[in-house]
């Protein structure tokens, strides 16, 4: 799951889905790494690269200054879109 608008960085990961915080602004928050959760946190503005390869989603966190903060791979299956019922493909 990706979300923002938090002033640092968080990477979370429970019951093996990851939760990926990304975010800036001023000021930067502190961040508490002391979570059982936690795989990664910085006070540091940032973005995230996802790059879809097929099954596999290639993950990459950077400083505005281009600095690789976290990377990670993803692996799943390949899903079928689910439409609500009533909708036309």
């Amino acid at each position: 799951m990706f979300s923002g608008h938090d002033h640092n960085y968080q990477h979370h990961v429970q019951d093996g889905i990851h939760y990926i915080v990304a975010g800036g602004g001023a000021p930067l928050y502190d961040v508490s790494p002391d979570s059982e959760t936690v795989v990664a946190s910085a006070r540091i503005e940032n973005y995230v690269r996802v790059r879809v390869e097929g099954e596999k989603a290639h993950v990459e966190v950077v400083d505005l200054n281009g600095n690789l903060l976290e990377s990670f791979e993803l692996k799943g299956t390949a899903a079928s879109p689910i439409l609500p019922t009533g909708c036309l493909k």
